[in-house]
C-alpha cells in the first residue's frame, strides 16, 4: 500500500523520534495490495441447477500490506535494538496513525510482521515488513450518541461504518427513570429486532457491551440482570438506525466502532 505521507505514530511514538520515514523503494511507478474488506462467498452448487445456492458472505480476511521504513542516517546497533523492540515482536495489537491530511482522526489495529533489515553495504539504512491488522478495514474514532428523555421516545443513529454486516455497539448505557419497571429498545430498522430488559429498578445503571454480550445491572443487586433480558443485543444497521424506546427510560448512551476503509 502506497501512501503520499512520510511520517507516523504507533503506539503514541511519532516515526521521527528514531529518523524513520516511510519509503517506497519500488521503482516501477505504480504498487498494488490487499484490497479491504475482501469477502469469501458461501454458495453451493446442485447438480443440473445452473445457479447455485447463495447462503452468504464471509469477511474472513484481514487487511494486510507491505511497508518500507528507511533512514537518512546510519542505523547504529543500538538505535536498531531500540526500533526492533518498538515496532517488532509486540504481543498486542498496536495503534498505527499516518500522518497524512486524508487520514486524519484514522487508524490501523495492527502487528508489524516480518521483518527485513535493508543494508546499503554494511551500513542498516531501514526496514521491510507486512502490516497485519485486525479486521478487513481500518477503523475511525468511535462515535457515542446519546438520548435524553423528551417528548419523543425515538432514538436516531446514522451508522457511517464501511461495514456492510452489523456494528455491534462496545457500550450501551440504559438509565431508568423514578418507575422503573419493563423497558425496550426497538430498532425499527432492523426489522423491528427488540431488546427487552423486565423489571428494572429505579434510577437504575444498566450497562452491557454487544460486541463481547457483557451485561451488568446496578452493583448490589440480588439477582443477575440477565435473568431478565431477552439477549437481544443492540446492534446497528449500515446507515439510518431508527430506535424506540418503551418504558421508563430516561436516558441512552451509545458507542460503536466505526469502520473505515482506505486505499492508502
Amino acid at each position: 500500500m502506497a501512501f503520499i505521507a512520510k511520517n507516523f505514530i504507533y503506539n503514541n511514538i511519532p516515526s521521527q523520534f528514531y529518523g524513520l520515514t516511510l519509503a517506497e523503494i519500488d521503482a516501477s511507478g505504480y504498487s498494488s495490495s490487499s484490497a479491504s474488506n475482501q469477502i469469501s462467498i458461501l454458495q453451493q452448487k446442485i447438480f443440473r441447477k445452473p445457479v447455485p445456492y447463495f447462503y452468504g458472505v464471509e469477511q474472513n480476511e484481514v487487511l494486510e500490506f507491505e511497508v518500507t521504513i528507511m533512514s537518512e542516517k546510519e542505523i547504529s546497533s543500538t538505535k536498531y535494538s531500540e526500533i526492533s523492540s518498538w515496532l517488532f515482536g509486540k504481543q498486542n495489537y498496536g495503534i498505527l496513525r499516518i500522518m497524512q491530511n486524508d487520514m486524519k482522526g484514522m487508524y490501523y489495529k495492527c502487528f508489524f510482521t516480518e521483518p527485513e533489515t535493508i543494508r546499503v553495504g554494511n551500513i542498516i539504512q531501514g526496514f521491510t515488513a507486512t502490516i497485519v491488522c485486525d479486521s478487513p478495514w481500518a477503523w475511525k474514532e468511535p462515535r457515542t450518541e446519546t438520548y435524553e428523555a423528551s417528548a419523543s421516545a425515538i432514538m436516531t443513529i446514522y451508522n457511517t461504518s464501511a461495514n456492510d454486516f452489523y456494528t455491534y455497539p462496545t457500550s450501551v448505557v440504559i438509565q431508568t427513570g423514578s418507575a422503573g419497571g419493563d423497558i425496550s429498545l426497538i430498532n425499527l430498522d432492523d426489522n423491528r429486532r427488540t431488546l427487552s430488559i423486565t423489571g428494572t429498578r429505579r434510577w437504575e445503571f444498566i450497562t452491557m457491551n454487544s460486541e463481547l454480550q457483557l451485561i451488568a445491572g446496578n452493583e448490589g443487586r440480588a439477582e443477575s440482570i440477565i435473568n431478565s433480558f431477552n439477549l437481544k443485543w443492540l446492534r446497528l444497521v449500515k446507515g439510518n438506525n431508527t430506535i424506540r424506546m418503551t418504558g421508563d427510560v430516561k436516558r441512552v448512551t451509545v458507542t460503536y466502532p466505526v469502520a473505515f476503509k482506505s486505499g492508502g
